[in-house]
């Protein structure tokens, strides 16, 4: 999990929260391919002063146990007011470039929407393109009306960008099917280097929040085969 502290400037102040796993090896790798001339990387360890009786590894929760646990990054990038990389157990990262095709999952909702304004920032300092992708359920059949819904994408992201992000859109892409495997398999296809996620504060519910197992960024960050960023709206 990257937590990058410094919005205008995305790469100048990044945090690498450490448990000293070789998953936040993985981490740290791909902050240092992130920092730029100038750039400061900052491992942080926690440790919890709860005396716990028992051990779970994050990479072998199930949802019965994530119920009870919740999961610490996420509780992390609902809190936070910063852009978070966070890396799954399935995710590979350059280690050496900084990522340059991203794809921007979306159901246009208002607080996905609003991150694109933070979004146009980033791709500008990484030189990324982007390319977009909205789930809708395939129980939706009729031509027409998937063609309203296209058509509808297209015209609340292309108004919700500015200007200097529509210059880097690839292209916007709607799949009728399951939002996880929709946005997985696009992220495959196109061999993205993250893949980016506007997602709601947990406000005073944040930890409850985390405790859904079946929430979309959780699932879509266990599945990912590369970095989540999440932008927190």
């Amino acid at each position: 999990m990257i937590v990058n502290k410094q919005v205008r400037c995305p790469f100048h102040e990044i945090v690498v929260p450490t448990d000293c796993s070789s998953g936040s090896t993985r981490a740290l790798e791909f902050a240092l391919a992130l920092a730029g001339h100038g750039s400061r990387v900052t491992a942080v360890h926690a440790v919890d002063t709860l005396p716990y009786r028992f051990v779970l590894a994050t990479s072998t929760r199930g949802p019965a146990a994530r119920l009870l646990l919740g999961s610490v990054a996420e509780e992390v990038f609902r809190m936070v007011n910063c852009p978070v990389f966070v890396l799954g157990t399935k995710a590979a990262a350059a280690k050496n470039r900084k990522p340059s095709r991203l794809v921007f999952a979306t159901d246009l909702e208002p607080h996905s929407l609003a991150a694109l304004s933070q979004l146009s920032g980033i791709t500008d300092r990484l030189g990324a393109s982007v390319s977009v992708i909205r789930a809708v359920h395939p129980d939706i059949t009729s031509r027409r009306e998937r063609n309203r819904i296209r058509n509808e994408t297209k015209q609340k992201v292309d108004a919700a960008a500015d200007s200097a992000l529509r210059k880097r859109i690839r292209k916007i892409h709607v799949e009728f099917a399951h939002p996880v495997k929709a946005i997985v398999g696009f992220a495959n296809r196109l061999k993205a280097d993250a893949i980016v996620m506007g997602i709601r504060s947990g406000g005073e519910l944040t930890r409850a929040s985390t405790h859904i197992p079946w929430a979309l960024a959780h699932r879509v960050i266990a599945q990912a085969p590369c970095p989540v960023l999440t932008i927190r709206c």
